[in-house]
């Protein structure tokens, strides 16, 4: 095939070397345009990272949940609940907690922000 195309460039006239050069220079530039939109697009979908706890002001501990106050980087108090994953149980608790928490909202209940379940700890973050 390239040598058709090779071949068709030098035997045609200079008209048609422009027309098959100026397609080809236009589709990749074409493709380059679509790529780069594409590209921003998805940038502009990536959730935004979420604030860190900067401080932990007090702590309670049971058997399996550690809850500790912290104050995020804007100066909201928060609560930090973390969760032991000791056994298979515990996912579905966690998963569990986070769909209802998340369903609910009541101004006498506390408001969910966000959780992790990434290695072997869980956390979830209250209001």
């Amino acid at each position: 095939m390239n040598l058709k195309l090779v071949a068709v460039l030098y035997a045609g006239s200079s008209n048609k070397k422009k027309v098959i050069i100026g397609g080809v220079v236009g589709g990749v530039g074409l493709l380059m345009i679509v790529l780069a939109v594409f590209l921003l697009y998805r940038q502009s979908r990536k959730p935004q990272t979420p604030e860190r706890v900067t401080d932990i002001v007090a702590r309670v501990q049971d058997d399996i949940n550690v809850i500790e106050q912290g104050t995020l980087k804007n100066g909201h108090v928060v609560a930090v609940k973390k969760l032991a994953m000791l056994s298979s149980r515990a996912k579905a608790d966690f998963d569990t907690e986070v769909r209802l928490i998340s369903n609910v909202h009541h101004c006498n209940l506390i408001r969910l922000l966000g959780c992790s379940n990434k290695g072997a700890e869980i956390v979830l973050i209250y209001q």
